[in-house]
């Protein structure tokens, strides 16, 4: 056998390590492309999730909106007497009109979910359902025929009722989606991580890449970063949004207020009509206040501390008449701590469960309510219980959820929102709220929050 030349071997030697490094680069190469895409489909999913979320939700909030206030305005029509006045309303009335057509038109094309284009064409039938009917009131309103008036418009009530359901359905359509959306975002986070991983393995192959890997890590860092800080920073306007829509309302619903007052002093015959508008703007205060509270959660969960006995004291103080005025027994007992939480927050959260016991209590069972506190390792424990009327496993599945309200909670007047602000009280500051419930037997929520100098 003829021997092989050193100089050959070395040659393919040179070559073999040759093809294996361009291997090894354009291997290197190829998870760079496939990771640079992948960062960039989670930027634009996130910032197509943002866009479509607000737009979509903002536009079924004003057209929620212009109904509402095309229905009061109608009142105030029914209200009015002088023919001047009656026209400065319908002028409202066109107004509010246009600007539903407006939004209407925007959110059409952006009608695309699943369900969401049909659920759609149904609250525009339902507007269109109710535009004959109106015309007829406001007709009658005209000819100061207010009695006549006031009976067709209580019949288009359950109508105007089915239009604002209808609304609330798309509302949790495109918030179903984005959560939908953001589970996919995290889907590809955790592909973009995978995908730096074997980067990183190919930068300590080929150490003449690790500074450009370092680079395209710390890109994908700020990246990440930067996504972070617009979520947060979205989350921050929303609630600043829903702020100001709140303080802004509470003109209008002053005016609103001072307005019946007036008619029931004016007119004694409509003290009626007077005390159901009054009944009307009192719900809607209590709905404002709830959006300021949630508004302003997060401004007050810095660094608080409250004592757990000095809460359970004004929430005694607080509850005490209430309970005692449907002769029900409020039993308070909780162990000495102290808890990150704001004593003024932490007490809204024991009262609202508590108000919830005495609203949604059984009428031929006497109530109980019971607070008890406990420490539990590093967490301190608060259960709340009642024997009220309790809800079924589907309910409680969203009792958390904003605007809900179960079967029995529609035959009581709410506004909602006072479990969730339970919840984003309590897991602003780093803790925990479930509920046990059963339908007839009562409620059992439990909390847990973190204990100052827990060990």
């Amino acid at each position: 056998m003829k021997p092989t030349h050193p100089m050959a071997v070395l040659k393919r030697t040179y070559r073999l390590l040759r093809g294996t490094f361009l291997a090894m680069i354009a291997g290197f190469a190829l998870i760079n492309l496939v990771a640079f895409y992948e960062m960039r489909s989670v930027k634009t999913t996130n910032r197509l999730l943002l866009e479509d979320m607000l737009s979509s939700v903002e536009r079924v909030d004003q057209l929620a909106r212009d109904v509402d206030q095309k229905r009061l305005l109608i009142y105030a029509h029914v209200f009015e007497n002088d023919t001047q006045d009656m026209r400065r309303v319908e002028g409202k009335i066109a107004e509010v009109d246009a600007d539903f057509a407006a939004t209407a038109h925007a959110y059409e094309p952006i009608a695309t979910l699943p369900g969401e284009h049909e659920t759609w064409e149904t609250l525009q039938a339902q507007v269109v359902a109710v535009h004959k009917p109106i015309e007829r009131v406001m007709e009658l309103s005209r000819r100061n025929q207010d009695a006549e008036a006031r009976a067709a418009l209580a019949k288009l009530e359950p109508q105007f009722d089915a239009i604002a359901a209808t609304a609330g359905t798309l509302t949790k359509i495109n918030r179903a989606e984005a959560e939908r959306a953001v589970v996919g975002v995290e889907a590809l986070q955790q592909k973009s991580l995978r995908y730096v991983a074997g980067i990183t393995l190919g930068g300590t192959i080929l150490a003449v890449f690790a500074g450009w890997l370092t680079r395209a890590m710390r890109y994908q860092g700020e990246e990440l970063h930067c996504t972070s800080t617009r979520l947060e920073d979205r989350n921050r306007e929303l609630d600043a949004f829903a702020g100001r829509v709140a303080h802004d309302l509470r003109g209008p619903l002053m005016t609103i207020s001072l307005s019946a007052s007036r008619l029931s002093e004016r007119a004694p015959l409509e003290e009626g009509t007077a005390a159901v508008l009054q009944r009307g703007v009192s719900q809607m205060d209590r709905l404002i206040q709830d959006l300021l509270t949630l508004s302003r959660i997060d401004g007050h969960t810095l660094g608080t501390v409250s004592q757990t006995t000095t809460v359970a004291a004004a929430v005694e103080q607080d509850l005490g008449p209430p309970v005692m005025r449907v002769h029900g027994l409020l039993h308070i007992t909780v162990e000495p701590a102290e808890v990150g939480c704001s004593e003024g927050l932490l007490r809204d959260v024991l009262w609202n469960l508590g108000e919830n016991a005495v609203k949604y209590r059984r009428p031929d069972v006497q109530l109980e309510i019971s607070i008890q506190g406990r420490e539990l390792g590093r967490s301190y424990e608060f259960r709340v219980s009642d024997n009220g009327t309790g809800m079924s496993s589907q309910e409680a599945r969203h009792a958390f959820e904003p605007f809900f309200r179960g079967e029995q909670a529609r035959l009581t007047p709410g506004t909602g929102l006072g479990l969730s602000i339970v919840r984003r009280v309590i897991e602003a500051h780093a803790g925990t709220v479930s509920i046990d419930s059963q339908a007839e037997r009562g409620t059992t929520f439990i909390i847990n929050l973190p204990r100052v100098g827990g060990q």
